[in-house]
């Protein structure tokens, strides 16, 4: 029961935050957030994986794995609206989440665990760009996975540690999938 209590905790703070409450019921907010879920829209459309279009004309100026994400999510629930387009963020910050509770139970304990991912989901910014569907979130996600994955390279046993630098790179390329240069510049000046 005790061993449980880490698993448990996490899921009940999770539902507490109300992380996927109300994903749906209110209009896309950002300008950033409703241009990006018609630039999927008509990625579904037109077939056309490769190129992005905004408003008739090429859009080249973000790479495209958030897009593909969001094509994903459309495709599986077959519709566009507000709580599919959000649903792959929320989903995708719970990725670091769960690589701090790891990093932090090996670190201390399950309590130390609970109450630093406590902290980090009752951050009022963390819960609010984690719920708007919008290329940083992606990016947040895929920079503190990989920041945290350099960071458990540190307490790891060292036939371990090659996994961890892995992930570490894997985590790197995708933030750059995600957003470009940040995400390769963050994680290599976090180090």
């Amino acid at each position: 029961m005790k061993k449980d209590f880490g698993l448990y905790s996490i899921l009940a703070l999770i539902l507490f935050c109300g992380y996927f409450l109300f994903l749906g019921s209110y209009p896309l907010l950002d300008v950033d957030e409703t241009r990006y879920v018609d630039m999927v829209r008509t990625m579904l459309k037109s077939g056309d994986f490769l190129t992005l279009y905004l408003n008739g004309d090429y859009f080249f100026e973000k790479p495209p794995l958030y897009f593909w994400i969001e094509c994903f999510a459309f495709k599986i629930f077959g519709r566009t609206n507000e709580l599919t387009a959000r649903l792959p963020i929320v989903l995708l910050s719970i990725l670091p989440l769960g690589l701090l509770f790891v990093l932090c139970k090996k670190i201390k304990n399950s309590t130390y665990a609970f109450i630093t991912c406590a902290v980090l989901l009752t951050s009022l910014e963390y819960i609010l760009i984690t719920k708007i569907a919008i290329l940083d979130s992606v990016l947040t996600s895929f920079v503190s996975s990989a920041v945290l994955c350099y960071f458990y390279t540190f307490f790891t046993k060292e036939k371990n540690k090659k996994y961890f630098w892995g992930l570490t790179y894997i985590f790197a390329g995708l933030a750059v999938m995600a957003k470009g240069i940040p995400g390769l510049v963050i994680p290599a000046f976090s180090k």
